[in-house]
């Protein structure tokens, strides 16, 4: 039904304070809006303040019931596509974008470096054409300045902006890699997520750093870089994680990021998805 702007603004001056029961009331009733009769009331409040960050979170969490279902569908695959589940977690941010552009994108980054591998997929000239392109000709990189910008978590965001942080940066690496049958895979290391390229069972290959500009890192040099995190190294922070555990990652690192920059409830939201990737993980 239409609503006059006397009575939406009469709702901005209820919803203007803290989270009451009256105010819960509201939210209650205003997820049965349109999305648009939704965007309307929050044009409306010229400044940040309660209403504004009310009709915010309504909006959120209608975008995650949205998404609620293909989520559900990616958790319960045997092995998770990670490219489809970090477009779906992008889908929470607050920047949109076009999802057929995003896979299109990944899609022509492979052809360039299979361009370059002409052929020959062998330790070197793999890791030199994903480094080649990436790096060198898409300019991806670090993101050390603003490194807790929310943005550097989001798929469509760090192809858009070419920065991220580690673990955005090597998913984007695995991706395009995994396009090509290369012989990439993620490493957990706490605190800065690395990619390994060659055959880890063996071992042969090398630890890369996409967020230090493909780097290639040797094992004492990370052993040191982990003590230097306050931790001490073991085994398993050198094996190879699998894409469920990397949307993990991803979903921790966003989760803790909400947290600490006062969006509780996206980080509550977050949370149940991360619960129920892994519990399908568990089946």
């Amino acid at each position: 039904m239409a609503r006059t702007l006397q009575e939406m603004q009469a709702l901005l001056r209820l919803l203007d304070e803290p989270e009451t029961s009256h105010v819960r009331l509201i939210k209650q009733q205003l997820q049965r809006w349109p999305a648009e009769d939704l965007e309307a009331l929050r044009d409306l409040c010229l400044e940040e303040g309660e209403a504004r960050n009310h009709i915010r979170s309504v909006l959120e969490g209608l975008k995650f019931d949205a998404l609620e279902a293909r989520w559900l569908q990616i958790c319960r695959l045997s092995r998770v596509d990670l490219e489809s589940a970090l477009v779906v977690v992008a889908q929470t941010g607050p920047t949109g974008f076009d999802e057929t552009e995003v896979h299109s994108r990944l899609s022509a980054l492979a052809r360039r470096v299979g361009e370059r591998l002409a052929g020959d997929r062998a330790f070197d000239t793999g890791l030199e054409a994903l480094a080649a392109v990436l790096h060198g000709e898409e300019g991806l990189r670090g993101n050390a300045a603003d490194y807790y910008n929310p943005e550097n978590s989001y798929l469509p965001s760090v192809l858009r902006r070419r920065l991220g942080i580690p673990i955005s940066l090597s998913s984007i690496t695995i991706i395009v890699g995994q396009k090509l049958d290369l012989p990439i895979c993620g490493i957990g290391t706490p605190g800065h997520f690395l990619c390994f390229y060659g055959d880890i069972s063996v071992p042969s290959g090398t630890f890369v750093d996409p967020f230090g500009g493909f780097a290639r890192l040797s094992r004492a040099g990370i052993e040191d870089m982990i003590r230097e995190g306050g931790h001490r190294p073991e085994p398993w922070m050198f094996a190879p994680v699998n894409e469920r555990e990397i949307v993990a990652r991803t979903l921790r690192n966003l989760v803790a990021l909400h947290r600490t920059q006062g969006r509780p409830a996206q980080a509550d939201r977050l949370l149940r998805w991360l619960e129920s990737l892994i519990s399908h993980g568990r089946d």
